[in-house]
């Protein structure tokens, strides 16, 4: 019995990194450091899989900002210093209001449609996501995929049109870096 709990807990952490054994989600953020300066990150890519069986229709989602009828990635970096010069700091994203527009069969026309294992990529530079990495210290980064948020009345529209979304917001894998100097 002891190895079947053993064996469970690695299927968990080798499965499914950030992740519940819960396929519900359809789809995982992962987070991609790229163009590494001095050892820390100059961009991230931010990739989002098909994880389900089938297709799934995804908006392209905003980075940083909050976007009801497209989703959006909110960035987080939390910054712990080498030096009690420097106070820890956090952060992430901004916000914006829900507007009208084309209905939700409209906009899922220009959504990208993902087979499994297939997935999105979307790049965005360091001042672009609004970190600094000048001081030395331990950064740490991650983020969250929240997809568009769909009425009740969007989500059977969608179903009955055969199309499927991804559902629940999903967070990647923490990804950090340590700055000497």
């Amino acid at each position: 019995m002891l190895r079947l709990v053993a064996a469970m807990m690695l299927f968990t952490v080798v499965c499914c990194p950030g992740q519940e054994l819960n396929n519900s989600r359809k789809v995982q953020l992962r987070l991609h450091p790229k163009s590494i300066v001095r050892g820390m990150p100059q961009a991230f890519e931010f990739e989002i899989v098909n994880t389900q069986n089938g297709d799934i229709r995804i908006p392209t989602p905003a980075i940083f900002c909050f976007s009801a009828r497209q989703g959006y990635i909110a960035f987080y970096r939390q910054f712990t210093p080498r030096s009690v010069v420097y106070g820890p700091s956090s952060g992430y994203g901004c916000g914006s209001g829900v507007y009208d527009g084309p209905t939700v069969l409209e906009r899922a026309k220009t959504w990208k449609i993902l087979q499994r294992g297939q997935s999105l990529r979307i790049v965005a530079r360091r001042d672009a996501l609004f970190y600094e990495d000048k001081e030395p210290g331990t950064y740490e980064f991650w983020a969250t995929y929240f997809p568009p948020i769909l009425s009740i009345s969007e989500q059977k529209l969608l179903r009955d049109a055969g199309i499927t979304t991804a559902e629940g917001e999903t967070a990647s894998a923490h990804v950090t870096f340590v700055k000497s100097r």
